[in-house]
């Protein structure tokens, strides 16, 4: 593990490529960054990111720029999920629009395609936020051509509170977001009873 190195947490693991153990990382905190989120480390999260069309927009059209300014976003904070057997990154969270003792938005990405069995860390590290904020809950919102995602957030025990009409651009089609909420009491709960 590196000195620069801030890692959050460490969970075991046991999704459909096996068992193992996952490291959640911090990237950056209210844009100031770790010196994990180096020159090289950025590189590879952006290829990574880009190979993922479902995760850009007509707006941002598998841009670097606007994926730089999400990164960099003051009011976000960022981290990565590591799969410590391979030694690889296998996905990010961020956390924005941070308001303490309030709430925040939510969005996790899985590059590998593999969600399910994972639920267990992203508990634990949106535990972590809760705390380390003292929020009373936590969005999300989601396009709904992302049904895997919506999938998972379901099973994180995220509820769905309504819907964004026309607010995503694909293709040249106008998608609705699906809103997502959880609170605190919840999250508790769903970690207990998962």
């Amino acid at each position: 593990m590196s000195d620069s190195m801030i890692e959050i947490l460490r969970f075991p693991v046991s999704d459909r490529s096996g068992e193992y153990e996952m490291s959640v990382r911090l990237l950056q905190k209210f844009g100031e960054l770790t010196p994990y989120l180096d020159k090289k480390k950025i590189a590879e999260l952006w290829q990574l990111s880009s190979q993922h069309e479902v995760l850009f927009s007509d707006h941002t059209d598998g841009k670097v720029e606007p994926f730089l300014d999400v990164l960099f976003h003051p009011r976000s904070i960022w981290y990565e999920f590591f799969r410590l057997d391979s030694e690889e990154p296998v996905g990010v969270a961020y956390v924005s629009r941070v308001i303490p003792y309030y709430d925040a938005d939510a969005h996790v990405s899985f590059w590998d395609g593999i969600a399910s069995g994972r639920q267990p860390v992203v508990w634990q590290m949106m535990d972590h936020v809760f705390e380390e904020f003292r929020l009373q809950r936590m969005s999300a919102a989601i396009p709904v051509y992302q049904s895997g995602t919506i999938r998972f957030v379901k099973k994180l025990g995220f509820k769905e509170e309504g819907e964004k009409r026309e607010a995503v651009v694909r293709n040249g089609e106008w998608f609705s977001q699906a809103l997502f909420g959880i609170t605190r009491s919840e999250l508790e709960e769903v970690m207990t009873d998962g």
